[in-house]
């Protein structure tokens, strides 16, 4: 069902920016900064192993998971969304900084505005992603507490 959901997400987004729309998103060095970099960051917390169960928990039926590999899961997303956050920020400065050491005319600096808050977007993309994953572990929990 959360796969369904977010394609058909993508969809209207898709349809709502329209075909040449698309490309306005893309902006490979903000994606390498703030996906990259999380990527990485998030290597380092050593929750990768719990991201993984978090995702099989959002796409699968069924609670197998002990309480403590629960919470290490809603730890995981959690890191990840702060490290996204951060590193939305951190590319947002970066394209400030970028821009304020250029000179544009002023028919340039819209689209660069655009280009230094796209970064702040794919952050909140990630964490949108992430945010029913995180209600769904919780009602796991939840449960599995109550059963106990």
């Amino acid at each position: 069902m959360y796969i369904i959901v977010l394609i058909l997400a993508i969809i209207l987004i898709a349809v709502s920016l329209s075909i040449e729309g698309i490309f306005y998103i893309l902006d490979f060095p903000s994606l390498i900064i703030v996906l990259g970099i999380s990527v990485l960051l998030f290597l380092v917390t050593g929750l990768w192993n719990d991201f993984k169960r978090a995702v099989r928990l959002t796409l699968t039926k069924g609670n197998f998971y002990e309480v403590l590999e629960l919470k290490r899961s809603l730890l995981a997303l959690q890191a990840l969304r702060i490290i996204v956050i951060c590193t939305g920020v951190y590319g947002t400065v970066i394209g400030a900084l970028g821009l304020a050491q250029s000179t544009y005319s002023p028919y340039d600096l819209l689209p660069s505005v655009a280009v230094v808050l796209i970064s702040i977007f794919y952050s909140l993309s990630v964490i949108l992603i992430t945010l029913p994953m995180t209600f769904k572990i919780k009602g796991l929990l939840l449960n599995k507490e109550n059963d106990n």
